[in-house]
């Protein structure tokens, strides 16, 4: 393997109930591996709890994966960002939650641990409100009207 690549030991692997993912090593250019080593001390220190931190490395990870060292850390833009969010709403379930999700993972990570503001002014869809289901009040005088008066 060429020595501008660099290979870590997953972060998120350290946790030995995570099993089955252990020997998964990432194989990415340097300054990648470093950015997500950085990107793990940086969310661990924010106090991130363990599932967010899972999660929000998952969705660096698979950015990164997908520039496939094309381009530096500093020279991504905005359009990069969407269209990886883009691949996030089609592949999988497409859910709002999770394309939140992937859109929070990289705020952090380019605001924060980068200090390179380009996810700031992207829109993403919220998460549909749904109106409860409840009994109508014939229903409710049915419902009542069934029960057996007396004790238990």
């Amino acid at each position: 393997m060429p020595e501008e690549y660099g290979i870590i030991q997953n972060p998120l692997v350290s946790n030995p109930q995570n099993t089955g993912l252990e020997k998964e090593v990432l194989a990415l250019p340097a300054e990648y591996a470093q950015a997500l080593s950085g990107f793990h001390q940086e969310l661990s220190l924010a106090g991130y709890s363990p599932r967010t931190l899972k999660m929000y490395e998952w969705y660096a990870k698979r950015f990164l994966e997908g520039l496939q060292g094309k381009k530096p850390l500093k020279e991504c833009n905005r359009q990069d960002v969407v269209d990886f969010l883009a691949k996030v709403k089609e592949g999988g379930t497409g859910s709002s939650a999770g394309i939140a999700l992937a859109h929070a993972s990289l705020k952090f990570f380019f605001h924060e641990y980068l200090k390179h503001k380009i996810v700031e002014d992207i829109r993403i869809s919220k998460k549909a409100k749904k109106l409860p289901v409840v009994l109508s009040r014939p229903e409710v005088k049915i419902l009542i009207q069934s029960v057996k008066s007396g004790r238990n």
